[in-house]
């Protein structure tokens, strides 16, 4: 008799408050997706609003719509798991808890790279703190997932609580793009004369390291075309780097000075300390040598990563590209390149990804101005052998799968080959021996990204003269600081083939 009255009980609730309920549980759905979507995408919001914007692209409203278009569509893809979720514990299963912990991959990598320049490199043990670090998001994981019933109650209630960022960080990045200035206009070319003045191509590989690449180099690992540029250019075996990371030593190579300092301010600034006395000064302000060549009336060109050399160098240069390290698109982004880019952020093979996309696209831009003979300097700034690894030596492919702890040796065969591309490219129009190449890196590979014996500061150098073909080996030491006022005097005559070696030499430093 209770058991009917207890039919009877419910069969008489109301309709409209069996749907208010169901549609407040569909309304909680709503806003725990999109607020999970947005935790999954947290990565990429924090490049947009907290990142170093010198170092970043000009954030555009098509990015910000391909993050909106992001967001939604996978919060539309989690509000149906949540869904399927409810009816699964109406079976007496229960794995809600799974949907709940999508945002954990992206959190932990957040955690790794922020904490990995803060910890690395302040004890031998940074590299297990971090991992530490990154790690504890995933042990909460994997209690949520013991203890669903106790913790879910508590994350779903945290991740309502933090659906309000959703709009928050469209509002910052919104903001952000507003304060942005239009990208400036490159220099106009100046007139070439038939017969033009030398043209000189200025290659730096990113932290190749002489040691490891030449006389510590495995004997079974052949790299044919830097050997074959050594055979027919000088090769200097004592030539000191500029500095120990990119963002010191890349200024230092261009102005041709020893830098103490730095500081990016903003999207267009780059503030440089020449001693610790002067006070700091703007990079694109300073005589380089693209003001140099800019001056004998010749145009200059730029491919390269990590720094935005078309923003700061503006004034001086005719073409440029550059791509960004912390980012997969460019200033100027289409709608679908900002979508993919963001995509893949979701996973942990972002930066492999990246770096194989731009590495095609800066060697596509690279043999298209070293084959340009309106162009009489261009400098290839390579984003090879530096990390991450993306070539398998056993394979002999490009992959962000391939995975050595000396993974130097495979990215290294990598820069062979484009050293090989580039070549190809302007001997097939004859640019290569009526062309000065300079070929070197920015520094030596650092023990941190690769722990390796007896490391040395000293970064590969190879000069190769118009016309020649016969290499002579240079033993004096000296910094690679020398290319700036090198570059100039070749521009003017001032050196040829047979007396580069004693030019390095009186102005060996």
């Amino acid at each position: 008799m209770k058991a009917n009255q207890s039919t009877i009980s419910r069969s008489q609730v109301p309709e409209q408050q069996v749907l208010a309920f169901q549609d407040g549980s569909d309304v909680k759905r709503v806003v725990v997706a999109v607020s999970l979507a947005n935790l999954c995408f947290v990565t990429a919001w924090h490049r947009r609003i907290y990142g170093i914007q010198f170092f970043l692209p000009l954030w555009s409203w098509r990015d910000l719509l391909a993050l909106i278009l992001n967001v939604t569509t996978l919060a539309a893809f989690l509000y149906i798991l949540l869904r399927l979720a409810a009816k699964a514990k109406e079976r007496g299963h229960s794995w809600a808890g799974l949907v709940y912990l999508m945002p954990l991959p992206a959190i932990m990598d957040l955690i790794r790279h922020f904490f990995h320049g803060r910890v690395l490199s302040l004890t031998r043990y940074g590299g297990i703190v971090v991992l530490i670090m990154a790690a504890v998001p995933a042990l909460f994981g994997v209690a949520l997932l013991c203890w669903q019933r106790k913790l879910l109650p508590v994350v779903e209630f945290v991740v309502l609580g933090l659906a309000i960022l959703f709009p928050l960080n469209i509002l910052k990045t919104a903001l952000t793009i507003e304060r942005y200035e239009p990208v400036p206009s490159l220099a106009s070319k100046v007139p070439v004369p038939i017969r033009p003045n030398l043209r000189v191509i200025w290659l730096v590989f990113d932290e190749m390291d002489f040691g490891l690449s030449f006389p510590r180099r495995p004997a079974h690992l052949r790299v044919p075309e830097f050997d074959r540029l050594r055979s027919e250019s000088l090769f200097a075996t004592a030539a000191d780097r500029p500095a120990a990371d990119t963002e010191v030593a890349m200024p230092a190579l261009i102005t041709g000075r020893t830098v103490y300092h730095v500081e990016p301010q903003g999207t267009r600034r780059f503030l440089v300390s020449f001693s610790m006395q002067t006070p700091p000064r703007d990079l694109g302000a300073v005589p380089n040598v693209f003001s140099d060549a800019r001056a004998a009336h010749l145009n200059v060109g730029i491919v390269g990563w990590f720094f935005p050399y078309c923003r700061i160098f503006a004034s001086d240069v005719s073409e440029c590209h550059w791509e960004s390290m912390y980012s997969g698109v460019t200033d100027n982004p289409t709608l679908w390149t900002a979508i993919r880019s963001q995509l893949e952020s979701l996973t942990l093979l972002e930066s492999r990804m990246w770096q194989i996309e731009r590495l095609h696209t800066i060697v596509a831009a690279a043999k298209s101005m070293a084959d340009d003979p309106q162009l009489g300097l261009v400098l290839i700034h390579l984003p090879v052998p530096h990390g991450p690894q993306i070539f398998n030596r056993d394979s002999g492919q490009i992959t962000p799968f391939a995975i050595h702890t000396d993974w130097f040796f495979d990215n290294l065969l990598l820069a062979d080959r484009v050293l090989g591309e580039i070549r190809s490219a302007m001997e097939r129009s004859g640019q290569w021996n009526s062309s000065m190449v300079i070929v070197t890196s920015d520094h030596s590979l650092r023990p941190q990204m690769m722990p390796h014996t007896n490391p040395t500061p000293l970064v590969p150098y190879m000069v190769k003269m118009p016309g020649q073909t016969t290499g002579t080996t240079f033993d004096q030491p000296f910094n690679a600081l020398i290319t700036r006022d090198l570059i100039g005097a070749a521009i003017h005559g001032e050196v040829i083939s047979g007396s580069l070696p004693e030019w390095l030499c009186q102005h060996a430093r």
